[in-house]
């Protein structure tokens, strides 16, 4: 039996709160990426993709600290086996889809969702009429995932973009972030908060 202190108390209500109001709290926001991002770009305007979006919370924070003309929103919220903290495991998508939209909802004249997987998706991006000023990844963490978002998805970023992602302390990111770099003869730079990792297209 639990006992029932004013500080478990208080930590159920805040506990039952986010549940009735579907937050996710987290202290890591807004991610290194976008403060990267942010001063990289300083004010332009300019168009964005994120593979992986779950909850929207790191989006909504790429909408708030950045001048975003359109933000692509890419994820199927479908079950996957996915790689993470060195084991691989299925990823469940229960109920997240509608908390996104409804989290992201203020910004929808600025943003598009796209429920397809990030190769599912490519060729609709590859035809689009302009390119994009950063990719994010942040979707399923298996190296052939990740391999191929970043060899794919790097030929749509323009020339002074960059390319960046989530789980840098994953290997199997890790592996195919700095495969890519090594071939290309590119500069990861990458941010011990969050295990962020970016690439500029210069």
């Amino acid at each position: 039996m639990i006992k029932m202190t004013y500080k478990n108390i208080f930590n159920h209500c805040i506990w039952r709160i986010s549940k009735m109001l579907e937050l996710t709290i987290t202290r890591d926001n807004p991610r290194e990426f976008i403060k990267f991002a942010k001063e990289h770009f300083n004010g332009r305007e300019i168009i964005g993709a994120e593979i992986g979006v779950q909850y929207g919370m790191n989006a909504l924070y790429m909408l708030k600290e950045l001048n975003l003309k359109r933000l692509y929103l890419i994820d199927p919220y479908e079950r996957y086996l996915d790689y993470a903290d060195g084991e691989k495991r299925f990823q469940e998508y229960k109920n997240i889809k509608g908390i996104a939209i409804k989290r992201l909802n203020r910004y929808k004249n600025k943003t598009k969702f796209v429920y397809l997987t990030s190769k599912q998706a490519f060729p609709q991006m590859n035809n689009l009429s302009h390119g994009f000023d950063f990719v994010y990844l942040d979707a399923n963490h298996s190296y052939e995932f990740v391999k191929y978002e970043i060899e794919n998805y790097w030929t749509l970023i323009n020339q002074g973009g960059i390319l960046g992602g989530h789980d840098f302390e994953y290997y199997e990111v890790a592996k195919a972030v700095i495969e890519f770099a090594e071939k290309n003869k590119l500069k990861v730079i990458t941010k011990s908060k969050n295990g962020e990792w970016i690439i500029v297209k210069e």
